[in-house]
């Protein structure tokens, strides 16, 4: 427990320092390193061998944040152009290997280089949708934001383990995860809604003001709707680690396990944020 709340503390520092620079490429680096290791770490987990499938795989998460970041609408274009490259050159090599390269390696390559970092991805114009969309956030609001993102992804997951360790009785899905339970999911639920609510309060009355970009309904709404996100990507990670008979994708983060352990639980919360932003329902 110590260990694992000593890598929370570094993390929670090293993303602290991410999301400062959020208008910055220190941000989108940040981003694109954790695809980085996501998509080793998902080869790896299907033990995949082939060096310049993962290098492939590798670059193209990397670029991901990046066409977020710096493409334009009009130059958009750009990721489905460099999308169709990827599968051309991992087709190229499944081909040339094709003995070695199982079909779950392939569709490994899709699902850890293409599909999470794309989610991931839109955490970007989260942060910074204004060069992208109608709207207009300002910089602390794209901050707030973010935070608020990950809190939905993260808090959720956290609050559940310490309900479920308290009071925990009935499994949830003992097949797939067998130590969650289903008071810790509904206290992970509850929990989240309640600290995001409170935290958009204290930042709206004490820190710098929210209500005219951001609704304390929205929030309240979507706080629900990205904690059972939360729990269906741990879930759907929880499912590919036993198919894989791994406990945990990587050791980067001790006691966390890897960068895919850590992130499996935004890959659903951040795109619903993100679109929540595009289609004008969290203001």
């Amino acid at each position: 427990m110590k260990q694992r709340i000593l890598t929370a503390i570094v993390g929670i520092a090293v993303l602290a320092l991410a999301i400062w620079k959020i208008d910055t490429v220190i941000f989108v680096c940040a981003i694109a390193l954790a695809c980085i290791f996501i998509s080793i770490e998902v080869q790896n987990a299907v033990k995949t061998k082939n060096k310049p499938l993962k290098v492939v795989c590798a670059v193209y998460a990397a670029s991901i944040p990046f066409l977020f970041a710096f493409a334009s609408l009009e130059q958009f274009h750009l990721l489905p152009a460099v999308s169709l490259l990827f599968f051309i050159l991992i087709s190229c090599i499944l081909l040339k290997d094709h003995r070695n390269i199982r079909v779950k390696m392939f569709f490994a390559a899709f699902f850890g280089s293409l599909v999470v970092p794309l989610c991931l991805s839109t955490i970007i114009r989260i942060g910074n949708p204004n060069p992208f969309l109608d709207t207009d956030f300002t910089l602390l609001q794209g901050i707030y934001l973010t935070v608020f993102a990950f809190c939905c992804s993260w808090l959720t997951d956290a609050f559940a383990y310490f309900v479920g360790s308290k009071f925990g009785k009935h499994k949830m899905c003992p097949k797939i995860s067998p130590k969650k339970s289903i008071e810790g999911a509904v206290g992970g639920f509850v929990l989240s809604v309640i600290f995001n609510g409170g935290i958009y309060l204290l930042v709206d009355n004490f820190a710098f003001e929210l209500k005219d970009n951001i609704s304390f309904v929205a929030i309240l709404v979507l706080s629900g709707v990205c904690a059972a996100l939360s729990m269906i990507g741990d879930l759907m990670a929880s499912v590919i680690k036993r198919d894989c008979d791994i406990k945990d994708f990587g050791n980067i983060m001790p006691g966390h396990g890897g960068m895919t352990d850590r992130f499996d639980s935004c890959i659903f919360v951040f795109p619903t944020i993100y679109f929540a932003i595009c289609y004008g329902l969290i203001g």
